[in-house]
């Protein structure tokens, strides 16, 4: 390293330039040693890590020479599967039966036109449409779980393929509604007020080792927190309903005030829970208006209320922006266990990957989000066992490439190996992204009037969520008139 001095000597400045030599040899060997054991640490490490909530990415230096759940054995009892998952760790008998061969895909001209059954015995419809037949026969409900992300969020898609199922199938009430919402004036199915909680979130949360419930969040209720649900006039079978279940977990006995339709403030017990999570409800017929409040926070988690009415079909939105898929892992098998016993789900759908999905898309991202579903798909099996369950692909995204919109090109990768998961696991597959119309289909919705789509060339408008859940609701509809 060459540095000048200023020597001063009387009135003259005389320049020198001397060499100073520093050894870095020490350094140049301890950044690397340091960086493979970061690296190391975070390869070991079971988990993501997170800093100041920030999630990162795993990290994994020795992938290529671990087994893992590609390299491993298949079968055919899903309750002994081994697999390479925080969420299951069971030992499989030598002599298990080997998993039937995937299907092949359907022929393309079909695609998104119908409810592709990858399932090994081929009757994933047959029964969900059993479970239909007995609301006629049994009286009974059936109720859907819908997973996804912002693309469903407000009841998007889902409040028209509600209606429609209702309409022919029966039942009356939105279902499961949350607590609080980041745009509660943007759902059309419910009108929804509240104040004076908090909320964490599997996408949004810095507080460790909270119960999420099965939408993926968890409410906390501050002094005098309360809740309003009041039916709406866009949809006929969403007016009114019987009965509102509360869904909650108390360490120890709290209060809640419950008020219908306008009558007097009623005050009623919820006792401490010993289960994940707990119900109480009230029955009244011709209900519309439900208001909720806490009069005093307390040792005590809310997980939303369901409003319903009589045998038929509900379709529970739980929509988390910001969720990729691989997020679900975070709620439990017990918690999603215990509200699959007061809920009783006989179809369980899973749509996601707009959130996946980067401008510059590669192979290595696409293995990435394959391995993310791929044990989001074993952690949903885990949690509803013996449940017919539909993957939906990825729905068209675009974004601006020289000037012109064009769909991006992940969007078709993530709807391939999507299909491909769905045909490995035995699922039905949905291809929403077809359904559509495919490439450019979400340029043309935006550009309608009007609008089907918003001009984030990403989300829906309620025009367009009625075109794609009537859509959706006329292949159930007419999957179950062939059947018969």
């Amino acid at each position: 390293m060459l540095r000048t001095a200023i020597l001063w000597r009387k009135k003259f400045a005389y320049p020198i330039t001397f060499v100073v030599v520093r050894n870095y040899i020490g350094q140049t060997v301890l950044l690397p040693l340091l960086i493979v054991l970061l690296l190391t640490a975070l390869s070991l490490r079971p988990a993501p890590v997170r800093v100041l909530g920030i999630e990162f990415k795993p990290v994994d230096m020795f992938e290529s020479v671990r087994l893992g759940p590609d390299t491993l054995p298949a079968f055919q009892d899903e309750a002994v599967r081994l697999v390479a998952s925080d969420t299951l760790d069971i030992l499989l008998p030598d002599d298990s039966p080997a998993m039937p061969e995937p299907l092949p895909p359907v022929n393309v001209v079909f695609f998104g036109r119908i409810l592709e059954d990858y399932t090994f015995d081929q009757r994933g419809l047959d029964r969900f449409f059993a479970a239909i037949d007995s609301i006629r026969t049994q009286q009974r409900s059936v109720r859907i779980a819908f997973f996804g992300d912002s693309f469903i969020e407000g009841d998007i898609v889902l409040g028209d393929l509600r209606d429609t199922l209702q309409s022919v199938w029966g039942g009356r009430g939105v279902g499961m509604m949350p607590v609080t919402s980041v745009a509660p004036g943007f759902r059309r199915t419910c009108n929804h007020q509240f104040r004076g909680w908090k909320t964490h979130s599997i996408a949004h949360n810095n507080t460790p080792n909270l119960p999420f419930g099965i939408d993926g969040n968890v409410y906390v209720p501050g002094p005098d927190a309360h809740v309003h649900y009041e039916s709406s006039k866009h949809y006929a079978n969403t007016r009114q309903w019987s009965v509102a279940r509360l869904f909650y977990r108390a360490s120890e006995q709290q209060r809640v005030v419950w008020r219908v339709n306008g009558a007097p403030e009623v005050e009623a017990p919820l006792p401490g829970t010993v289960r994940q999570v707990a119900q109480v409800s009230v029955e009244q017929p011709g209900m519309h208006d439900v208001r909720l409040r806490f009069p005093a926070s307390g040792s005590v988690f809310v997980y939303g209320v369901s409003l319903e009415d009589g045998p038929g079909v509900y379709v529970d939105n739980f929509a988390v922006r910001g969720n990729h898929g691989g997020l679900l892992r975070k709620i439990t098998v017990d918690m999603a266990r215990d509200f699959d016993e007061l809920l009783q789900y006989d179809l369980v759908i899973m749509q996601f990957g707009l959130n996946a999905a980067t401008r510059n898309w590669s192979a290595t991202k696409t293995e990435w989000y394959r391995k993310e579903l791929d044990r989001a798909i074993l952690h949903l099996k885990a949690c509803f066992p013996g449940r017919t369950i539909v993957l939906f692909s990825i729905a068209d995204r675009a974004e601006r490439y020289d000037g012109m919109l064009r769909t991006m090109p992940a969007v078709r990768a993530i709807a391939n190996m999507q299909r491909d998961l769905a045909r490995h696991h035995g699922l039905i597959f949905f291809d929403l992204f077809h359904a559509m119309g495919g490439e450019q289909s979400i340029v043309h919705f935006a550009s309608t009037s009007p609008p089907l789509a918003n001009k984030d060339f990403t989300h829906l408008t309620h025009q367009g969520g009625r075109l794609i859940g009537r859509q959706i609701g006329a292949l159930l509809l007419d999957a179950h008139r062939e059947g018969e």
